[in-house]
């Protein structure tokens, strides 16, 4: 028996073993080509839109600024595209508005290193970074300098596409400058594609029943502020098929939590996306803050960056 056990286990130790050196050795070379970054330079485009684009001041009584980005995986089947040809775009919107928090989604590995190259000495990822060795595509980054962390997760939601983007990664920060303390989530739902339309709804509003129950225990562990912010597949306003889909689960969400973007007069949108359109990306207030004013970076410049425009709000924390 013992003898039997041994042919057994020698092999499926060698194969993890080689497994294991295959990762380590094809992943670090394969990212490093996929991240270089020489050579890589800003459109002309771009640069004068971010130059003319202002507004990049914390609003007067804010403590904080949180943003919230999709800022698309490099997978052709996603719809990517490589990531160091929108590496330095993002980096430059991380150096100009300087948000506090940015809470990111289809972060994939590509992003993750080329983050650490452009902005690491400003902003660092929350942990666990990875789950197991998958990157955590919903994440978030913080800034340094004007935060403190002092406590960070990660929560899967029982059903969906899978734990490597239908999460919850949460962190507790403290304020440098006076001690204010709130959290941030970030997550991503399911999309709607519209083919077995109930049994997806049904995924999604599972995702977002496990949210608040999440939250509730959040708020009464930790008595703050709890920003929610993500891609949640959902918009408040009926465009096409796509986006009519999404209204319920706007609804449902909205009817948990408040949407900073209606809690301020204080809202600024770009050309591309206006106070009418529809719009997938939302934070989420849960608890006291006052909300000073919301912003969405919809102007053409940015198209080339992602699917989605990034959002962000700064915030009076009580």
């Amino acid at each position: 028996m013992k003898n039997k056990t041994k042919k057994i286990v020698i092999p499926v130790v060698s194969v993890l073993a080689a497994a294991a050196v295959a990762v380590g050795a094809y992943f670090p070379v394969s990212s490093a080509i996929r991240t270089n970054l020489n050579g890589q330079t800003l459109s002309s485009e771009f640069l004068k839109g971010i130059e003319q684009s202002g507004g990049f001041e914390l609003t007067n009584g804010a403590d904080v600024r949180i943003m919230s980005a999709n800022i698309l995986v490099r997978y052709k089947g996603w719809g990517g595209t490589p990531v160091k040809s929108r590496a330095l775009m993002f980096a430059e919107v991380l150096n100009k508005y300087k948000p506090d928090v940015a809470a990111l989604q289809e972060a994939c590995s590509d992003w993750h290193s080329c983050l650490e190259k452009t902005v690491g000495d400003t902003y660092e990822f929350v942990e666990p970074r990875f789950d197991l060795v998958r990157t955590s595509l919903t994440t978030m980054i913080y800034n340094k300098n004007t935060l403190n962390l002092i406590e960070s997760g990660r929560v899967k939601y029982s059903q969906g596409d899978g734990p490597q983007h239908r999460a919850i990664t949460w962190a507790l920060f403290e304020t440098k400058e006076d001690g204010k303390r709130f959290i941030a989530i970030s997550t991503h739902f399911d999309p709607l594609r519209l083919k077995d339309t109930e049994k997806e709804y049904d995924i999604i509003f599972s995702q977002a029943d496990e949210l608040f129950s999440f939250i509730d225990e959040l708020s009464e562990k930790y008595n703050c502020p709890i920003f929610s912010a993500g891609d949640y597949n959902a918009c408040e306003v009926e465009g096409d098929i796509g986006e009519s889909a999404g209204v319920p689960i706007y609804k449902k969400v909205s009817e948990q939590l408040e949407d900073v973007k209606y809690l301020t007069e204080n809202r600024k949108y770009g050309s591309e996306i206006g106070e009418n359109d529809p719009c997938w990306d939302h934070i989420f207030l849960t608890g006291e803050a006052e909300i000073k004013s919301f912003r969405i970076l919809s102007d053409s410049y940015l198209s080339p960056l992602s699917d989605h425009y990034p959002i962000f709000t700064d915030v009076s924390l009580s």
